[in-house]
């Protein structure tokens, strides 16, 4: 019976996406800044989409190896919980909020990852963006909306492409969700970047990979 409790409260736990906890105070003096996106989706995809956010250095724009996955919160409320066991994080569609900590430094998005049940196949699509990724740089104790997004899934390709931002709307759903955080929202738009890949990261039997090598990849502005 314990092990079956603790089973369940993982799962609910994973159910926020790698999301910010909804307790958590947030304040200037905050060693992690927080980043704020709305995502609308028009359920095309397999899954509502993983984003992954990858770390390069602000000095020298080079990748660095830090990685941040958010997913689409489903732990909103007892009927989204049922629905992610029964059915996984499929894509209804509709607008969410990604909302996420990171580490003070320059982050730029690597992937688009959805996956789903195709039949009696899996299948899975991974978009890697190289040549016109939105970016952001990140302070600690702040508090960044980057802007609304519209995700859309087609064939094996997931676009993510911004739309007019909405800082008010936002704003809303963090003092209505996120309570403690108790600092001003500021609105960073994303800046596009393309990578420079000079070396692909390895598996670990060491072959190469799609995606772009830390340490040998430069991020250039296109802007």
């Amino acid at each position: 019976m314990k092990w079956a409790v603790l089973a369940v409260v993982a799962f609910v736990a994973g159910c926020a996406g790698n999301q910010l906890d909804k307790s958590k105070v947030i304040t200037a003096e905050s060693e992690k800044a927080v980043v704020v996106l709305a995502l609308t989706s028009d359920g095309t995809g397999l899954s509502s989409p993983l984003l992954t956010w990858s770390g390069f250095d602000t000095e020298s724009n080079l990748m660095i190896d830090k990685r941040v996955k958010v997913n689409k919160r489903t732990d909103t409320n007892a009927g989204d919980v049922l629905a992610t066991l029964l059915v996984g994080r499929r894509d209804f569609g509709g607008k969410s909020y990604y909302v996420f900590e990171v580490d003070p430094g320059g982050y730029f998005l690597e992937y688009v990852h959805t996956a789903g049940n195709s039949g009696i196949f899996k299948r899975k699509v991974t978009t890697i963006y190289k040549d016109h990724s939105p970016s952001f740089v990140t302070e600690p104790g702040h508090v960044y909306y980057i802007g609304d997004f519209q995700f859309t899934a087609v064939g094996l390709q997931n676009t993510l492409r911004p739309v007019a931002p909405d800082l008010a709307s936002a704003e809303a759903v963090i003092r209505a969700d996120y309570p403690n955080v108790n600092t001003s929202i500021d609105h960073q738009p994303v800046r596009f970047v393309s990578l420079n890949c000079r070396a692909q990261r390895q598996t670990n039997f060491g072959s190469d990979t799609d995606f772009c090598a830390p340490g040998e990849t430069d991020i250039v502005y296109k802007d």
